[in-house]
């Protein structure tokens, strides 16, 4: 028989008062900040950062000391590289790198506010926004266990609130176990606890009706004496709370009592069960999330997990910084005075598409890569994602901002939301109906070497590319890469007689493209390559690309056809590009209701044009369709088809490695773990259908590029960074070509161009064959500086330039990089070639070379 709580008071119904907990709001947005738009200062790695400390005096902290090994620590798992312990008494964890002979710490052990290994995030049942860490809820209450099974530790942790009811405290036990307990409490406890109980006996009592009704009521007094709690005062039930977990009462011994009584368990506080797996493999620690183990209520769900917050904290007498894969790669320094900024949050592999909001209020660079590092006095560690990276964030934060230390880690989003606007000035949040079910893998590499920094985390991430198979080395060309994209075919609405239609704007025709092709080739740039965008039916506003049919008004399938045999008889490598999730129209293959992604409302989400004045969506511009990744295969089926008949032999996407949509449609829904998985298999038929190029490719699509572009030379200009690094280009170089984004388009050409230099990138120019003065209040007005002409002299001057000195570090990695004085950059390859970088206005000497006015010079190398 089950029994309801309130059955078992002997003095009738107690109304328990549930105390509400109102905990902070977790803060995970972008910083909008002034964006740096030509920041190429770059500190000394060999030099310390040294703040100005008379604006900012934080209490003094150290990390934990990185050679010593406090008592508290038990060896739990072991390789040849590394030793794992555990801190029973505070949870933390120490990952012991043998080769380095030093100690990462998941916490400072000196101060108890970092010794949490991850912090959940969820929303009360009356929507109240909460968090929970594991050291206060769980470590610090006796609520953590772990056990080591093969080669695998797994620590499991129970949360539970403050807030307290009658649920919370053993309502009935068995004498032999309350007395068993009550030995253990301290006098004060015991006359805390036992008022609160009342003994229940059948013995020696020869009232055969009252021992009926008494074994009705509570059916386990047949078995033997119990006890019976007597009150539901908030007070008395935390103290009985507090005294029986000293006694070492776990929440197991509590759903054990419950169910030993036939009593149901129905507590109205929240709680959940944390597990993290921890193994030693490869060089590194891997710590398993898997959600499908969690427990937590049904009506309640842990929306975000922070994991590993305090893991390699610095202090505020340590040393360093954070990289962060921000654009071509970014770096904070520790205790940089940058603490009044909001937290930064780096989403990785970028915004969802399908959060695209009416607002964008600031242009930013992407996070390709699931991976940060830590460089801490002499030492370095990298953490990178390999399992549900698409569903995390990156956040760093300095001493100052939320206490005295350096911290960066991963973020996991479980249940995520989207703001949907109801009025002008109302909005909605909406949430996933069901959290992410899956695994996440989070790993911890010590970066081997003398007082490794960057240049040294990029080639250790890079070996874990290779060894995921997302990288792989490809056939590099001989010829320094120069990419020429071209401006196909626009479409502009015209009006006469108050009727409104499009017309063809033709900016450079296939004939064009064949005059630019011999033009250039002619001026010996052997790397040349020719991307060719907007060459279908609809021009820059691409259809869906299932049905593939060449623009008539730039010279039709057969200009395409007499394009192709002239490029190839010229050696020049032709991509025609594809948009595969951003379409600029219905039709083609594609069905709005079927295959356009869905928001969480369940209407249909849309990228929009932003006012770059006040970063409002624009209303005057069509937006956009995005394609569900659901989609994608039967699109490439269509495409293939196209392919074929055109005789194509190379293509480009500028989306189809960079965006990551998820579809919150009702009859097939697809998270974005289940979007990365269906773009990899895409990305694999695509790479077998032709030679395919990707734009600002994510990391898991790199293996399928034979060439990359639009490589970002720059990091976003957050506040909170400080110098921009080529840590992305350090990764792909000397496995993959590729070229930066288009010179001709930044806001200093110049500084472009030896950036593009400076990080060993190959060279990128967009262009149109005619003047694109008539796509002036238009969508395409941002087209609006690439004509040839005016290009040409330019294009041909600085390739040929880079390819004197480029064409021997072909296929040579970046080895190391550095500032040599106030504007002036040397990048080391290879074979020993080195290659300096002036920014200045002025002539600069260095080491006995003279590197003139915004320029480069190349010295050393077997060649040189």
């Amino acid at each position: 028989m089950t029994h309801k709580k309130t059955r078992f008071f002997l003095f009738g119904i107690c109304v328990v008062f549930l105390i509400t907990e109102i905990g902070l709001r977790p803060i995970f947005s972008i910083k909008t900040a002034t964006v740096k738009t030509e920041d190429v200062g770059l500190q000394d790695m060999d030099n310390t950062f040294t703040p100005d400390t008379t604006l900012f005096e934080p209490s003094e902290t150290t990390g934990q000391n990185t050679k010593e090994l406090p008592e508290s620590y038990i060896k739990q798992l072991s390789d040849n590289d590394n030793e794992l312990y555990l801190s029973p008494s505070t949870g933390n964890i120490a990952l012991y790198n043998k080769q380095n002979d030093e100690i990462w710490f998941s916490g400072n052990d000196t101060d108890i506010n970092t010794s949490s290994q991850f912090k959940v995030y969820y929303s009360d049942r009356l929507g109240v926004s909460k968090t929970m860490d594991s050291y206060g809820y769980s470590v610090s209450r006796g609520e953590m266990s772990y056990e080591v099974n093969g080669d695998t530790l797994s620590v499991k942790y129970i949360l539970s609130e403050d807030t307290i009811s009658v649920n919370d405290v053993p309502n009935i036990i068995s004498a032999k176990r309350f007395e068993k307990f009550y030995e253990k409490f301290t006098d004060v406890q015991k006359a805390d606890v036992m008022p609160n109980y009342i003994l229940v006996s059948i013995n020696n009592v020869e009232d055969e009706q009252y021992v009926k009704e008494l074994t009705e009521q509570y059916p386990s007094v047949a078995n033997g004496d119990i006890y019976v709690l007597n009150t539901s005062n908030q007070r008395q039930l935390q103290k009985i709370l507090e005294a029986f977990q000293s006694a070492g009462y776990t929440s197991d011994d509590l759903k054990n009592d419950f169910e030993e009584n036939g009593l149901e368990f129905d507590s109205q506080s929240v709680s959940f069960t944390v597990f993290l797996d921890y193994t030693l493999n490869n060089g590194s620690l891997y710590i398993d999330i898997n959600t499908e183990k969690l427990i937590q209520p049904d009506d309640i769900a842990i929306e975000k997990l922070e994991i590993m917050p305090w893991f390699g904290c610095a202090g505020t007498n340590d040393s360093g910084y954070f990289l962060i894969p921000d654009g071509s790669g970014s770096l904070i320094y520790f205790n940089n005075l940058k603490n009044t900024n909001s937290d930064f949050t780096l989403p990785v592999y970028g915004l969802d598409a399908c959060f695209y909001g009416d607002e964008n209020r600031s242009v930013t660079e992407k996070c390709a890569f699931p991976v940060f590092g830590i460089k801490k006095n002499d030492d370095a560690l990298i953490v990178s994602m390999e399992k549900g990276e698409s569903l995390a964030q990156i956040q760093a934060k300095v001493s100052g901002a939320s206490g005295n230390y350096n911290t960066a880690f991963f973020v996991l989003n479980l249940v995520r939301s989207q703001q949907e606007s109801v009025t002008i000035k109302s909005t909605n949040i909406l949430k996933e109906k069901k959290p992410y079910s899956g695994v996440f893998t989070i790993r911890y590499t010590p970066v081997s070497g003398e007082n490794p920094g960057y240049i040294q985390m990029a080639k250790e991430y890079r070996g874990q590319l290779l060894e995921l198979g997302w990288l792989k080395e490809k056939e590099i060309s001989e010829n320094y890469p120069v990419l020429v994209s071209l401006l196909g075919a626009a479409l502009k609405e015209e009006n006469i007689f108050g009727i409104t239609y499009e017309r063809t704007v033709e900016l450079t025709s296939f004939d064009d493209a064949a005059k630019i092709a011999s033009e250039l080739a002619e001026k010996n740039i052997g790397g040349l390559r020719l991307q060719y965008l907007g060459w279908t039916n609809k021009g820059l506003r691409q259809a869906s690309p299932e049905k593939l049919i060449p623009n008539s008004k730039l010279g039709g399938k057969k200009g395409l056809s007499d394009l192709q045999i002239h490029l190839e008889k010229l050696g020049v490598k032709f991509y025609l590009q594809n948009s595969f999730f951003l379409l600029g129209s219905k039709g083609n293959g594609f069905n709005v209701r079927s295959d356009g992604v869905k928001k969480l409302s369940g209407a249909t989400a849309f990228a929009y044009f932003y006012n770059y004045v006040n970063g409002y969506k624009r209303n005057d511009f069509s937006p956009y369709y995005i394609l569900s990744p659901s989609a994608l295969k039967n699109t490439l089926n269509g495409f293939n088809k196209g392919v074929e008949n055109l005789n194509i032999s190379a293509i480009s996407s500028d989306d189809i490695a960079a965006l990551i949509p998820s579809d919150f449609n009702n009859n097939n829904t697809v998270d974005r773990v289940k979007a990365q998985n269906l773009i990899t298999e895409a990305l694999k038929t695509l790479s077998n259908i032709a030679d395919t190029a990707l734009g600002d490719p994510n990391a898991y699509a790199l293996s399928y590029a034979d060439f990359v572009y639009d490589v970002p030379t720059f990091d976003s200009g957050y506040m909170i960074t400080d110098e921009t690094v080529p840590f992305y280009q350090t990764v792909i170089r000397g496995y993959i070509d590729y070229v930066s984004t288009p010179i001709n388009y930044a806001a200093n050409n110049r500084v472009a161009y030896l950036r593009a230099i400076e990080y060993g990138s190959g060279l990128n120019y967009l262009v149109s064959y005619n003047s694109t003065a008539e796509l002036k209040n238009t969508e395409y007005n941002i087209y609006n500086r690439g004509k040839y002409d005016d290009w040409f002299s330019t294009i041909v001057n600085d390739a040929q330039k880079a390819a004197v000195v480029f064409n021997k570090l072909q296929g040579k990695e970046i080895v190391n990089h550095s500032r040599l004085s106030d504007g002036v950059y040397q990048t080391q390859y290879e074979g020993g070639t080195t290659v300096i970088v002036n920014y200045t206005n002025e002539e600069k000497t260095i080491n006995g070379v003279c590197v003139p006015a915004a320029d480069f010079v190349a010295i050393g190398g077997v060649d040189s």
